[in-house]
């Protein structure tokens, strides 16, 4: 418990001293996280092979939104590109998870999906490739999206188009207009900046390396804070778990990641 405490306060730390006191993709409490995390595992090279994955992504900066020409509070989503987009907005049904949920063209139209159930990335991909414009997604829970993203990293180029995260509060009013049979159009603007940020990978020298268990869990944060409940627990008691496993042998390969 007092190892598990002394990092669960370096991670506080990493985020306290970093400008909007966070852990969050891309944000200087992450790198210091990233950062922390390796050179503490590399200290058990004997036992370990560790190595950083580049992961080349997009992270949200700003969104600007008016809905019927009113400010709407939005929030720019992780992973999608930003952009300025116009149009009429279309509600997806059933939470989009399925190709079936969508229209066949949404050719220049801006798709209002609910978030949950399936990663928003399905989502978005589903809608770019019916030809929106771009997508809204409204939350499923109380409160903004500050720091979300679509989850899942894109498979191809152009697979997402510009994505503005709003509350739930505010989807549904826009839902409630379009069931009265009013149209409504959307205009925004989201600002994204490309980084490049780095998984950990450590696997044990020893054991079969054909029979991997694989014990992972990603080491940013929320954007509300420090994130030691998400995800910074899982961080330290991943890294107390390959460190604390150095003292046995093993009979399967064993891969730790963040």
């Amino acid at each position: 418990m007092d190892a598990l405490e002394e990092k669960a306060h370096l991670f506080e730390r990493f985020a306290y001293d970093s400008p909007d006191k966070n852990r969050v993709i891309g944000s200087e409490g992450h790198q210091a996280t990233i950062d922390y995390i390796t050179k503490t595992i590399k200290k058990y090279s004997k036992y370990y092979d560790v190595y950083q994955q580049p992961m080349p992504l997009s992270v949200g900066i700003s969104a600007n939104l008016t809905v019927n020409g009113q400010d709407t509070a939005a929030d720019a989503v992780g992973l999608a590109p930003g952009g300025h987009v116009s149009g009429s907005v279309v509600a997806i049904p059933n939470l989009g998870c399925e190709e079936s949920d969508f229209p066949a063209d949404l050719k220049g139209k801006v798709a209002l999906i609910h978030r949950g159930t399936c990663v928003s990335g399905e989502k978005v991909a589903f809608a770019t490739s019916k030809g929106a414009a771009g997508v809204i997604i409204y939350n499923n829970a109380d409160g903004n999206l500050l720091g979300y993203s679509l989850q899942r990293y894109p498979t191809k180029d152009n697979e997402y188009v510009p994505t503005a995260g709003i509350t739930r509060a505010a989807g549904e009013g826009i839902i409630a207009q379009l069931g009265l049979g009013a149209e409504v159009t959307a205009d925004f603007t989201t600002n994204a900046k490309d980084i490049t940020t780095y998984n950990i990978i450590a696997q044990t020298k020893e054991g079969d390396q054909n029979n991997v268990i694989h014990i992972s869990g990603h080491s940013d944060s929320v954007a509300q804070g420090p994130g030691i409940n998400d995800n910074g627990s899982g961080s330290i008691s991943i890294l107390e778990t390959a460190i604390q496993l150095t003292h046995y042998s093993v009979k399967n390969a064993v891969r730790f990641s963040w």
